[in-house]
């Protein structure tokens, strides 16, 4: 009796009356390779992360990582950021229906690879940005953060450079037919340009976290106060039969209009920014821009000229005891003057949901007077900071009510009167 042996195929098991049994050799199955994910996109384009505080929405990207089929078992993989790369990443776990979560940031993530190939999730935030893009990578380690590197994924950690916000001194104050505006030189009181750079160059716009963001401008009025005055009543006219009655005139009349406090220097249809292209409010079509680096980026423009409407004749009305009882023409314009302090602020906008992060700060005064006609004291806007803007310190009001409808609702304007004192009787 002989037994014959089949090298590498089969293995003798049982010899029994004359008859050979064989079975195959059982092949261990091969350890599946890793997927990674980032934005949960199996494209590359918008694996990019946002460095911490770059914008108040956005502070990290989600990812997923599974094995690539399905195995005997569960696989440990530990996910760190090697020092190799520009860009550094912190990882958060995920919720898994009921599981415990760990919520904390860390250079590191232990995760178990479900045996079935199922996605699991976690979030990277970017702790330095990217010099270039896809430096900081995603590295994932079999067991440990020193096993066998399973798979790399490169990500971008996007951030903010060159942010500016420059308010360019516009033209002169003087009177018109009916107001105190700007009146030689530029057509604006302040004209508006900011802009910004995101870094590294030559990320795509297609990124969800890049899709949606903008350059725009934001505007508040600390404060603002507006004095018109007139002079020289006629035509005094009585509006009641009511006697006997007795009210006065005097000579002169101001109108101050003022705002208690700082608002939001916009309106309804452009809120929360100062300017929006495509709305009714809108002052200036460039007033919302792509940052440079990604392509299509360019500066943000809009303008502002506060501009008091100032008739040639105010007609008053007096009353007494709370009603209407007479009318009196003042015929002579006298003065107008504005003392007005604007904060104004380049920021990021998002299209989707409005949200805003302020990047640059800039602060002018109008102190303006229309009886000042010496040449050197031109009555125009003045600028405060410097070219560019400065770091921001103050958080913009974002919401109503809004400064120009504050200016122009009840009690403004307040009327008060001074002056030579002419009693009227009936």
């Amino acid at each position: 009796m002989k037994i014959k042996f089949v090298k590498q195929l089969f293995s003798v098991l049982v010899v029994s009356a004359g008859l050979f049994a064989v079975a195959p050799q059982v092949q261990a199955a091969p350890e599946p390779g890793v997927e990674i994910e980032v934005n949960n996109t199996s494209g590359s384009d918008d694996d990019v992360v946002p460095l911490s505080g770059t914008t108040k929405w956005d502070t990290s990207t989600p990812g997923r990582i599974r094995l690539s089929s399905s195995w005997t078992k569960d696989m440990t993989i530990v996910l760190v950021n090697p020092p190799a790369g520009n860009g550094e990443l912190n990882y958060r776990r995920l919720s898994l229906g009921s599981s415990t979560v760990n919520t904390a940031e860390d250079g590191s993530l232990t995760l178990a690879l479900p045996k079935d190939g199922s996605w699991v999730p976690f979030t990277i935030s970017g702790s330095r940005g990217s010099q270039g893009v896809g430096d900081a990578l995603i590295e994932a380690h079999k067991d440990s953060s020193g096993g066998a590197t399973k798979t790399t994924a490169h990500v971008s950690v996007y951030w903010l450079d060159n942010a500016n916000i420059i308010v360019s001194v516009g033209g002169y104050y003087g009177l018109t037919a009916a107001n105190y505006t700007v009146t030689t030189g530029n057509s604006h009181a302040v004209d508006y340009a900011a802009w910004a750079t995101i870094k590294p160059s030559g990320l795509s716009g297609s990124a969800p976290q890049l899709a949606n963001l903008r350059v725009g401008i934001m505007q508040n009025a600390n404060s603002a106060t507006h004095h018109r005055i007139w002079d020289t009543p006629v035509n005094f006219q009585w509006l009641t039969s009511a006697s006997p009655l007795t009210v006065t005139t005097y000579e002169q009349l101001d109108l101050t209009s003022s705002i208690p406090g700082r608002f939001n220097d916009s309106e309804a249809s452009v809120a929360p920014l100062y300017d929006q292209p495509g709305r009714s409010g809108m002052l200036d079509s460039r007033s919302l821009q792509i940052p440079y680096g990604i392509s299509g980026g360019d500066t943000a423009r809009s303008n502002d000229t506060p501009s008091p409407g100032f008739v040639p004749t105010w007609t008053h009305f007096i009353r007494s005891s709370g009603a209407v009882v007479a009318q009196v023409t003042y015929s002579n314009r006298v003065k107008a003057t504005m003392n007005d302090s604007f904060e104004t602020w380049a920021v990021f906008f998002n299209t989707t949901t409005n949200a805003t992060t302020p990047i640059r700060q800039a602060h002018w005064n109008l102190n303006v007077d229309s009886l000042v006609t010496n040449p050197q004291t031109p009555q125009k806007a003045v600028i405060t900071t410097p070219s560019g803007g400065t770091p921001v310190t103050l958080a913009p009001i974002e919401s109503g009510p809004y400064a120009v409808a504050v200016i122009n609702a009840p009690p403004n304007p307040s009327p008060s009167l001074s002056g030579a004192a002419t009693p009227h009787s009936r």
